[in-house]
């Protein structure tokens, strides 16, 4: 988003832009990750997983995917009025974690922290990941699988993005105006639900 590169859009620049899905593009290819659908996947997870309060735990950060991804618990919230949405900063997370479990909830959608600091936040305020509380966080490392209980992480797939990069790069200097969405897959073990996986 420097200012010096967007200025050179109009003199024929190929530029390739990366934004939430739906945040209109400044370049001549944007791409992206639907990340509001991506949240509304996961509180149906936790929905169909028994949830009855879900919480959603957010960076108070100014940024594209954190305001889309709030959009997408807004989205949700209307149909299911039941559960929170909170912001604040990764030194915030026992305080956050003891104010949504003091509201009942009962499943933790967390961007804060890494799943071994949001199990510890949970277990700290008295709450058995998995049992008392399901939970999901944002993740590609393969060690969530390994943890106790396996947390279940919502996949940003980066392979597949540095593919999507790669070819918004060819389509744009094909002299291609597109949008391109970026996959998400949801991998669901014991601390949200029954092991399995959803795209």
């Amino acid at each position: 988003d420097l200012s010096h590169v967007i200025d050179a859009v109009p003199f024929g620049v190929p530029l390739v832009t990366a934004v939430a899905a739906g945040v209109p593009g400044r370049g001549h290819i944007s791409l992206g990750h639907d990340y509001a659908a991506a949240l509304i996947a996961t509180l149906d997870h936790l929905a169909d997983a028994g949830a009855q309060r879900p919480a959603v735990l957010l960076p108070d950060l100014a940024h594209t995917h954190i305001d889309a991804f709030e959009a997408g618990a807004d989205t949700w919230f209307r149909t299911y009025p039941a559960g929170v949405v909170r912001r604040g900063l990764p030194d915030e997370l026992p305080a956050l974690v003891e104010d949504v479990l003091g509201q009942d909830c009962d499943a933790l959608f967390c961007l804060l922290a890494d799943a071994a600091t949001t199990s510890e936040a949970l277990r700290a305020a008295g709450v058995e990941p998995g049992r008392d509380v399901k939970l999901v966080v944002l993740s590609d490392g393969p060690v969530d699988a390994l943890l106790d209980p396996p947390v279940s992480t919502l996949q940003l797939l980066p392979t597949a993005a540095a593919a999507g990069v790669l070819d918004a790069v060819a389509r744009v200097l094909r002299g291609e105006s597109c949008e391109i969405v970026l996959p998400h897959h949801l991998s669901i073990r014991a601390s949200s639900g029954a092991g399995s996986t959803r795209g």
